[in-house]
């Protein structure tokens, strides 16, 4: 079998089986919409170069919501992705949904709070996480990202949960976005359906394999399963 009929195959696998009950079509297709989030981000935010994607992007609970219970203040919620345009000081924080039945209100509410609490907080926030977890190789990653990228100051310690705050982020704006199979409006949310998506890789069809199948199985992804 060759690479190109094993694509079809697993795109033709996903969706059969995003038909069958507790099946979380999402979970498996993030890494296809990954490939190509820069080209997304680029289409639908005109005049933006995103240069940072950081998937699973943590929300500290504590940071979010100071009246928390201490034993959850240092648990975390995840958004798919928080996409930074560092020229243009602009933070996208992004959900991806391939069914309406699994967008969540509270889901959506805790990117509201992220919003207003700013940048800033959510960066010490992981700071925090980082110094409670103990996984801290992978948060020591996560925030060399962000220090690489200049959101925080090269001089802070990844061994401490503290530090001056780098001139480099300052104003830094946060915008929501959800994509999703069909344009259903979320408040203060842009609403990126899959139709949009598609004619963002049209033009890859041609020569990328993987987004002539992508492009096809959006089609039929935007339907209701």
């Amino acid at each position: 079998m060759t690479i190109e009929q094993r694509i079809e195959q697993l795109f033709s696998l996903l969706t059969e089986w995003r038909t069958f009950p507790n099946y979380q079509l999402e979970r498996r297709v993030d890494i296809f919409f990954a490939l190509y989030l820069k080209d997304i981000l680029r289409h639908c935010y005109s005049g933006h170069e995103f240069d940072l994607i950081v998937p699973e992007f943590p929300l500290r609970v504590g940071t979010m919501y100071p009246d928390a219970p201490k034993r959850q203040r240092n648990l975390s919620v995840k958004v798919d992705y928080a996409c930074f345009d560092s020229k243009r000081k602009v933070c996208v924080l992004l959900e991806l949904k391939t069914d309406h039945s699994s967008v969540r209100a509270d889901q959506l509410e805790n990117m509201r709070v992220a919003k207003r609490k700013g940048l800033d907080a959510l960066l010490k926030g992981a700071l925090d996480l980082r110094s409670a977890s103990r996984s801290k190789r992978k948060y020591d990653a996560l925030i060399q990202q962000f220090i690489d990228a200049g959101l925080m100051d090269k001089r802070l310690e990844l061994n401490e949960a503290e530090g001056p705050p780098s001139k480099d982020r300052a104003n830094h704006s946060i915008e929501l976005a959800i994509i999703q199979p069909r344009p259903v409006p979320v408040d203060s949310f842009r609403s990126i359906d899959f139709d949009a998506v598609r004619d963002c890789i049209r033009l890859m069809t041609g020569e990328d394999t993987v987004a002539g199948h992508l492009y096809k199985a959006l089609g039929t992804w935007r339907t209701a399963p």
